[in-house]
């Protein structure tokens, strides 16, 4: 890394450091708690910026493997370091030289020998069109993924692709059809007794438990989720049933399980160097700060999870931390500032096609106009939210909304 990369990156932690402090309140009392967060807040952001320096280090040595082994690499051995490339790439949140290794991959595993790696790369290309909200072309390879596994009548890639395409239902909205294609992918993997298939697909039922408001039915997924997960030595997957965990335990106001689980999930995503699941469980956090009323760190995290998500153009990711936003400057009292990130969440949802991101964000733009208590802009926003519920099916979001609705 250069020099002046140093400096610039040097000059941009001071500039969030700054701004920072500058939202401390002078009154805010316990300042030995206030500069250890900004001593982990510091710590954070120094992490970020050696990230472009590793995905710089991960290009120049795969160019290094690739020139040393020219003479003698077997195709198969190329396809094999293209999948391990692009998954490296996707840990990282570098999703355009991902999509080019898998993308590779499909091209040059076209005999039956390679089918396992070409059904797998289409499955992650999906993968990556979905994080970037492409829902076309996300389809298009699920679909070829779930044929050519048919085709070869091979039970673990099809568990694998079915769990794909309910992955592309769920972000979808389409949450019959999500649990359709899971229920068939824990039928088979548990046909076929793959543990760590079981895993993974008990922990995806768990999140669907979850959105449709049935905690404890969701709580009982992970933890037949946890023992497989830790078996196989699956960490990435356990970071991530970790952060489900995690938001269930926070959706029920269970503060102290949220937190123990959201430092779990960290520890292992940042051991990992999953870039996109640390921002998100920085972003989850946001919510434990709102409800201890810390507005400087729920502030600090919020921004810190934007600007990951903004660099990986997760689009939906940013929409969440714009809604996220919203609700700190609703606390703060800073009606004009929430009100813009609120339209930009709603905004942003609508384009890119996610209607519970939507209605989660009408609904925290309707609260902060009963706060402001414009009412018949909050009933309005309450509306909307109610609406796209009802489309769900989400039992229990439509009756936290009608409370709202009634309370005006």
């Amino acid at each position: 890394m250069s020099n002046q990369s140093i400096d610039t990156n040097q000059q941009d932690v001071n500039a969030r450091v700054e701004e920072f402090i500058a939202d401390i309140a002078p009154d805010q009392g316990n300042y030995q708690s206030i500069a250890q967060q900004l001593q982990d807040f510091i710590y954070q952001l120094i992490d970020e910026t050696k990230q472009t320096e590793r995905i710089n280090q991960l290009k120049s040595s795969y160019a290094l493997i690739l020139e040393k082994l020219s003479s003698s690499i077997t195709l198969g051995q190329k396809i094999q370091l293209l999948l391990w490339l692009g998954h490296k790439y996707e840990q990282l949140g570098e999703w355009a030289e991902s999509l080019k290794a898998f993308e590779n991959v499909v091209e040059l595993a076209d005999t039956d020998e390679f089918y396992k790696q070409k059904v797998e790369a289409l499955r992650w290309i999906g993968h990556i069109h979905v994080m970037q909200n492409n829902w076309d072309a996300a389809s298009s390879s699920y679909e070829q993924s779930l044929a050519k596994s048919v085709e070869n009548n091979d039970f673990e890639e099809e568990a694998h692709a079915r769990n794909a395409l309910g992955y592309f239902f769920f972000e979808k909205g389409n949450f019959s059809d999500a649990s359709t294609e899971w229920e068939s992918a824990l039928g088979i993997a548990e046909k076929i007794d793959e543990t760590r298939l079981v895993a993974s697909f008990c922990t995806n039922l768990g999140i669907l438990a979850n959105v449709q408001g049935q905690w404890e039915k969701a709580l009982a997924y992970y933890n037949e989720s946890i023992p497989r997960l830790e078996q196989v030595g699956q960490r990435r997957s356990l970071a991530e049933t970790y952060h489900n965990m995690a938001m269930t335990y926070a959706g029920v106001h269970r503060w102290a399980e949220a937190g123990s689980f959201y430092e779990k999930s960290y520890a292992l995503a940042k051991e990992i160097g999953d870039i996109r699941l640390q921002a998100t469980l920085k972003l989850n956090r946001v919510k434990l700060y709102l409800a201890i009323n810390d507005l400087t760190y729920a502030k600090a995290f919020c921004q810190h999870a934007m600007r990951v998500f903004s660099r990986l153009e997760d689009h939906l990711g940013e929409a969440d931390a714009l809604k996220y936003m919203g609700m700190i400057y609703t606390k703060k009292g800073a009606w004009q500032s929430a009100e813009d990130y609120f339209n930009q969440s709603v905004n942003i949802n609508m384009e890119y096609q996610h209607p519970l991101g939507e209605a989660e964000a009408h609904l925290e733009f309707g609260r902060m106009f009963k706060a402001k208590e414009e009412i018949d802009s909050a009933r309005n926003q309450f509306q909307f939210a109610h609406t796209i519920y009802q489309t769900l099916e989400l039992d229990k979001e439509l009756n936290e909304v009608e409370k709202e609705i009634a309370d005006l």
